[in-house]
């Protein structure tokens, strides 16, 4: 399971080149939060050439934070969700935000870090197939936190014009899919 804090911003105080696999970030600025540390487990942020008005992004994934702050980040796997691995400079902006994969393993898991989680029925109801839908990321995240009784697991597809495609699927006899 991944690591998320909510309003975790820093800035890089190492450049990093295409294929590193470490970095330092500062501790957060008054009223944020420090980037978590995945204690074993993986982390996401989102790297951006600029806070206000971003022109490049890249979502990384580290394994392991040490330090007091300043932080050093360890285990970095660059390019994630499809993003590509870019040169980036002292001061460039760090975020954690939710991302494609953070839905995904809240579907898969049934929980983030919150605590708050998808349960299903003990009896399954079957719909004879799958029935695909297209959600907005807000649509999607409602359903989730409203419906704690589904009879489905919401499957994530893919987004599309700030829409989220989920394959709904129901669950037969409590199988995996």
């Amino acid at each position: 399971m991944s690591k998320w804090s909510n309003f975790v911003q820093c800035s890089l105080l190492s450049n990093m080149s295409v294929d590193a696999t470490s970095a330092i970030v500062s501790v957060a600025p008054a009223g944020w939060t420090d980037v978590p540390d995945p204690a074993g487990d993986i982390a996401y942020l989102t790297l951006l050439d600029d806070i206000a008005a971003p022109t490049k992004f890249e979502i990384i994934s580290y394994t392991s934070r040490s330090g007091v702050g300043p932080y050093t980040l360890d285990g970095i796997t660059r390019g994630e969700e499809g993003t590509t691995p870019l040169v980036w400079s002292i001061g460039n902006a760090v975020i954690q935000n939710i991302t494609a994969s953070a839905l995904v393993e809240a579907l898969q898991y049934g929980t983030l870090t919150t605590g708050k989680g998808l349960t299903g029925a003990e009896t399954p109801v079957s719909l004879g197939g799958d029935l695909n839908i297209s959600l907005s990321i807000e649509e999607l995240v409602a359903s989730i936190v409203s419906d704690s009784d589904s009879n489905y697991i919401p499957m994530y597809t893919g987004i599309l014009d700030d829409t989220v495609k989920v394959r709904i699927r129901d669950i037969v006899d409590g199988g995996t899919f």
